[in-house]
């Protein structure tokens, strides 16, 4: 007797739901829930996708429909335009939405920038950074996410921070800000869309002379002055370098006798010692220069070469940006105790020296950097080319100098580094 076995209303039901999905190109079933099937333009294969609900014969029908919305979605470029739009709108309980939902703070980009140009910038930039960072997390923003800054709460940060701080500082931390929320506007997924510092108001200019304000360089008697006030013998050549070659600090420290060339007068600036102890080249390609000697300079380094002329080369490391190295035989000029290669770029690591000196040669506080300073003054004061001064500095064009140093600067005169001497009361040997 032949089994005629009525099936079940489930069993109906699944048969239904069976031959629908048959029907149903990419679209199938699995453990009790419909998935999809489709391509993205940025993957090689065809990825299923589970859309969440229950697989009954009405949502077949449903997922059809999400199916054709996905396709238009790829087909139209709303995916390569916003992937985390798309996968947030069709699949929200995804993998993928669920990385894209996550949150994205400023302190996020600010520790992104910093690992993606780690080989990139230098010790000051660096330091930079993190007082930038600082600053606005003084102001509560850099907890808040990426998505909620706006143009606003900047405005609000520049200008309040004028409260304490001069418009060159807050433009220079707003430059930086600005590099680092650029991050979220980059790639083919941006965190935001737009840039919120467009539209940021501009600063009013300050009523003071900044440059004045700066610059406050010595005299050629507040430096006699000062160089006496120094008691330790190494400092007071230092000091008398500096302020007759206009090098940095950093540029000095790293001078070798390789670079010193006596038969012309010159020496050549190829690298500085940052504040981390390592040799690099310096920041621009102007910073790599040839400097003339006046004859002060010429007899302090002929007084250095009995010191240090004879000390043997030693291996030194160069460091390059992208994580390159070579490594050099070099003889400093300058030698710190037991006649070892400097490791800071400061003319003293002791604070309370330079101070202390300042006040015994009776002279108003400022920085040792303005031994740089003196020399452009001074220079000017002697009536120096602009120009030749500009390559003497390493900047790049004159143009600094005469904005920077204008009112040192009497006449031009293409007085060279002979008219410059005799001005000075100096003479070759």
């Amino acid at each position: 007797m032949a089994n005629n076995k009525v099936p079940t209303k489930a069993e109906i039901k699944e048969k239904k739901l069976q031959n629908k999905l048959k029907t149903a190109k990419n679209v199938e079933e699995r453990n009790g829930k419909i998935r999809i099937q489709f391509k993205l333009p940025d993957r090689d294969k065809y990825i299923w996708r589970s859309i969440g609900i229950k697989a009954t014969e009405h949502n077949i029908d449903i997922a059809i429909a999400t199916l054709v919305e996905i396709k238009t979605d790829i087909k139209s470029g709303c995916y390569e335009k916003n992937p985390t739009k798309f996968w947030i709108d069709h699949f929200p309980l995804s993998t993928e939405a669920k990385y894209r939902k996550k949150v994205i703070r400023l302190k996020d980009l600010f520790e992104q920038y910093a690992k993606e140009r780690e080989h990139e910038l230098s010790y000051s930039m660096k330091n930079k950074l993190k007082t930038c960072k600082n600053w606005v997390d003084s102001f509560k923003l850099l907890n808040k996410p990426v998505t909620s800054i706006t143009c606003k709460d900047l405005d609000n940060l520049r200008q309040k921070s004028l409260k304490t701080r001069m418009v060159v500082t807050v433009r220079e931390y707003s430059h930086i800000l600005h590099q680092v929320l650029r991050l979220a506007t980059l790639g083919d997924d941006p965190i935001i869309e737009n840039d919120p510092f467009n539209g940021v108001r501009a600063f009013v200019k300050d009523n003071h002379n900044k440059k004045n304000y700066l610059i406050k360089p010595f005299s050629k008697n507040e430096l006699t002055a000062l160089i006496d006030a120094v008691h330790i013998p190494q400092t007071k050549l230092l000091v008398e370098f500096l302020a007759w070659t206009g090098l940095r600090h950093g540029e000095m420290k790293a001078l070798a006798w390789e670079d010193i060339e006596f038969h012309n007068n010159c020496l050549y600036v190829n690298y500085n010692l940052d504040r981390e102890g390592k040799l690099k080249p310096p920041k621009t390609e102007s910073g790599v220069r040839k400097v003339e000697m006046l004859p002060a300079i010429v007899k302090l380094l002929k007084i250095q070469k009995e010191k240090t002329f004879k000390v043997p080369a030693k291996s030194e490391t160069i460091y390059f940006l992208n994580n390159r190295s070579t490594t050099i035989k070099r003889r400093r000029v300058f030698l710190s105790r037991g006649n070892k290669p400097y490791k800071r770029p400061e003319l003293t690591t002791n604070r309370n020296h330079w101070a202390t000196w300042l006040m015994e040669a009776g002279l108003t506080y400022r920085s040792a950097y303005q031994l740089r300073h003196t020399f452009a003054s001074q220079m000017l004061m002697a009536r120096a080319d602009t120009m030749w001064l500009a390559k003497q500095l390493g900047h790049a064009n004159w143009g600094y100098v005469q904005s920077t140093y204008a009112r040192w600067i009497e006449e031009e005169n293409p007085d060279y580094i002979q008219g410059l001497a005799k001005n000075l009361g100096q003479e070759y040997e």
